[in-house]
């Protein structure tokens, strides 16, 4: 017992150490300190999903709806360089591989099964995710860059063992979904505000006025838009065409028949009127982006 007790201490001890090493190089470092916080946060997430995986991949769906619009905020300090954009969007995949090394590990070493043939969709994951990686840096003339590509592009494959394996009923991945359209609601509605801006107050572009600086810094592929007579709003995320991509997605979770089943004490599924309000809004924001991707 004294012994948890003293651990516990040398825990809470060694993070406040950390924590105060932290804050003292964000305030001394010449550097972005948004992408200095982010540089933390890349090893910091990592950890966190290795530790605690179920609470880390809700944390993971929250980064995919918001983590371009934090990647903006750059731009209310200087010293920004294209190595930053490496440190910001790099958190999400960096939690997903921690997420994924220890749904692994309870795989393939504990024996944590819990379905047939999981630890053998695993395997064959890794092995898929990892040949598409070396396939991307192949030829690459930027290594460091080619890694980040394609590591950003491949590590979400991992979700086909690490889903099942995390959320092993039907109540439990619908908690999931509900919890999903609650984080992307807000920004559905950012979404809204940029087209009643340009909707309504007909203003071109839409978007205010710090973003319109972030999109000027060349940060984004989004610069592109200057030059063209109408700018498409991307709302949170890092382009129009993704937006759209991700409203759909979210659009065909609101109208699976998932929620026709009874769960959490509601005999129908509850939460109709509120599915088809959040319906009605993901359609306009989907209009919103002026793009065709997402109605493909």
């Amino acid at each position: 017992m004294q012994a948890n007790s003293l651990s516990k201490i040398a825990f809470i001890f060694g993070g406040m150490i950390a924590a105060l090493f932290v804050v003292f190089d964000l305030l001394t470092a010449g550097g972005n300190a948004v992408a200095q916080l982010y540089r933390y946060l890349l090893f910091g997430g990592a950890l966190y999903g290795l530790l605690n995986p179920r609470p880390a991949f809700y944390l993971l769906i929250f980064l995919t709806a918001y983590l371009d619009f934090t990647k903006r905020l750059m731009i209310f300090d200087s010293g920004i360089s294209k190595m930053d954009l490496y440190y910001v969007l790099g958190v999400a995949p960096a939690l997903m591989c921690g997420i994924a090394a220890h749904t692994f590990y309870s795989l393939l070493i504990t024996g944590q099964d819990t379905r047939r043939g999981l630890a053998k969709l695993a395997i064959f994951t890794v092995l898929i995710a990892g040949f598409l990686g070396a396939m991307g840096m192949m030829g690459a003339e930027n290594r460091f860059q080619s890694l980040g590509d394609s590591v950003n592009a491949t590590v979400y494959l991992l979700l086909l063992p690490v889903v099942p394996k995390l959320f092993r009923t039907p109540e439990e991945l619908r908690r999931l979904l509900k919890f999903v359209l609650i984080i992307y609601t807000p920004a559905v509605i950012y979404m809204l505000v940029h087209w009643f801006r340009a909707a309504v107050l007909n203003m071109n572009p839409p978007i205010f006025g710090w973003e319109l600086d972030y999109v000027k810094s060349g940060l984004t592929i989004e610069i592109r838009q200057l030059a063209e007579r109408k700018f498409r709003p991307f709302g949170t995320f890092n382009s129009a065409s993704n937006a759209s991509m991700v409203f759909a997605a979210v659009l065909g979770v609101v109208c699976s028949g998932l929620w026709k089943q009874p769960f959490a004490g509601h005999p129908n599924g509850g939460g109709r009127v509120g599915r088809l309000i959040l319906a009605v809004l993901l359609v306009i924001a989907m209009y919103a982006t002026y793009s065709r991707t997402g109605w493909v």
